[in-house]
């Protein structure tokens, strides 16, 4: 509950960057918070996952990857028990 908000305006500020090890660390944030701050970010899943998608078409690969590996956590995160 305390961290969330600060990792979220991170994020948000990273994945904007120019700069590609930027993007990939928000993206990574995001996979790595999904274990324990599961049930706060199920309360904002459709605008992380839409930013989450947006970046499968980066120019950079590793942010793609750092992409689709969000996908994969948050399934196992957010998918059935």
């Amino acid at each position: 509950k305390t961290c969330l908000p600060v990792l979220l305006e991170q994020v948000q500020q990273l994945a904007q960057s120019a700069d590609w090890k930027h993007r990939h660390a928000a993206l990574m944030g995001i996979s790595q918070a999904g274990e324990g701050c599961a049930k706060q970010l199920a309360k904002q899943l459709d605008a992380i996952v839409v930013m989450v998608v947006n970046n499968l078409a980066d120019p950079h690969a590793r942010v793609r990857w750092a992409a689709v590996n969000t996908i994969g956590q948050m399934c196992t995160d957010f998918g059935p028990e």
